[in-house]
């Protein structure tokens, strides 16, 4: 049984990665912080799991090793009740009792005491994290809401229809492969495309956002007008150049009200309101970030996006307070540990 709650399956991927890992590189100790190990083991595995670079694995968990030695130095502290109740709550987010969440743990060689040791890691760093949020953070006022409104106009555009080439592969280099062509330089529209990714997946979980209250802006963004996605079958755009074979599909269109970008005969992604998000935000003649799908992957080139229309500031005033308030959290949070990194004790012993 697959575990639904966010906080379970980043545990349960650590977990699941360290197991592909040889048992020799377990006592291989890279880097020391403070005192705290960083071992080669838990950058191979953190890697592997999240398909990042070793020396980005790194990063993380030298930032890992920050927060632990700042957790003991303040004696920060979770009794065993507060982490049981966590596992209730984790439990019934997921729709089961507390036996059958660990027999699921059990199922995917977990023991419940491991679990339970990085659920109260976990719940220590939060309280790490509230507490330096604590002095520094100021809400944002009204005025700055309509200010990031008045000045990103872009973000908040939405259509009614988008004419949009679909490429399909098994393999995600052959997306990366495809060179766009246009009147926008390679360097703008690999700009757009980061600048894309970044409003698409907004700031991480360890600035404590409630990812439901953004989606929900994103369903209110889509219910108003009956948004399709229409897929050409008309001929490769004479802009789009690849030496590699893509699949592509016939055109097809679907309601927004449901906010499915493909049909469910096709499946070929989840029911994703964001995926509108990002169409909204792609230029003409640009391509889109590569989008991971249940059969492979899938990018969109973008030829026209039909009836503009700008959301009203009401609609997305929650969704812009969230936003500035977790870029000053993850502001506020990246500058103490930078801090605290430039004054550790960092021994370096061997690099992956």
């Amino acid at each position: 049984m697959k575990l639904r709650n966010s906080l379970t399956s980043a545990v349960c991927a650590i977990f699941l990665a360290s197991s592909h890992v040889s048992a020799a590189l377990v006592d291989a100790v890279s880097v020391v912080v403070d005192n705290e190990p960083v071992t080669i083991y838990e950058i191979y595995a953190l890697s592997k799991q999240f398909n990042m670079q070793t020396r980005e694995a790194l990063d993380i968990l030298i930032r890992e090793k920050l927060e632990l030695s700042q957790i003991k130095a303040m004696n920060i502290q979770v009794s065993d009740y507060d982490i049981n109740q966590q596992m209730n709550e984790i439990a019934a987010k997921n729709n089961l009792s507390v036996q059958a969440f660990y027999k699921a743990l059990s199922n995917e060689g977990i023991t419940s005491d491991t679990y339970k040791a990085e659920l109260k890691r976990k719940m220590q760093q939060e309280k790490l994290y509230q507490y330096v949020l604590s002095s520094k953070f100021q809400a944002a006022n009204e005025d700055e809401f309509l200010l990031y409104y008045n000045k990103n106009k872009k973000e908040f555009t939405r259509f009614e229809s988008f004419d949009v080439v679909r490429f399909e592969s098994q393999n995600a280099q052959d997306l990366e492969d495809i060179s766009v062509k246009s009147k926008n330089s390679e360097e703008s529209t690999q700009a757009d495309i980061k600048q894309i990714q970044d409003n698409a997946m907004q700031i991480d979980e360890s600035a404590s956002i409630d990812i439901n209250e953004q989606d929900n802006v994103y369903d209110a963004n889509t219910h108003d007008g009956n948004i399709v996605v229409k897929l050409s079958n008309d001929s490769l755009h004479e802009n789009i150049m690849s030496d590699k074979s893509l699949s592509k599909k016939d055109s097809f269109t679907i309601s927004s009200e449901n906010v499915m970008v493909f049909s469910e005969n096709i499946s070929s992604l989840d029911s994703d309101p964001k995926i509108i998000n990002m169409l909204s935000q792609t230029n003409i003649d640009a391509i889109t970030p590569i989008i991971q799908t249940r059969d492979g992957f899938v990018r969109f080139f973008m030829e026209a996006k039909n009836n503009e229309s700008i959301l009203p500031y009401e609609q997305v005033k929650n969704f812009i307070m969230t936003k500035i308030s977790s870029k000053q959290e993850n502001d506020i949070l990246k500058e103490y540990f930078d801090t605290l990194k430039s004054r550790a004790t960092i021994t370096i012993i061997r690099l992956p």
